[in-house]
């Protein structure tokens, strides 16, 4: 997990942070703790972009030669937590 960060956000409704990679992935965090939730890869090239909606549902992700997509935010945050 050493792969370039090249955006970080936070989600509006829950105490998760997103990172996307130079590796092609985005990755999920616990913002209390630092403890990774969850990775995916998302893209054929590096994720340079990301937003989440206000309501903190549907994720958009951006790569490297403009190419984007939605994904709906299922969120492991609880099964963490719990």
């Amino acid at each position: 997990m050493s792969a370039r960060i090249n955006k970080l956000i936070s989600h509006p409704t829950l105490p998760v942070a997103i990172s996307a990679h130079e590796d092609r992935s985005i990755r999920f965090f616990d913002s209390t703790s630092g403890q990774a939730i969850d990775t995916m890869v998302a893209h054929l090239d590096a994720v340079t972009s990301l937003a989440v909606d206000p309501n903190g549902l549907y994720l958009l992700s951006g790569s490297k030669y403009k190419h984007f997509r939605t994904v709906k935010y299922i969120c492991k945050y609880n099964s963490v937590k719990n």
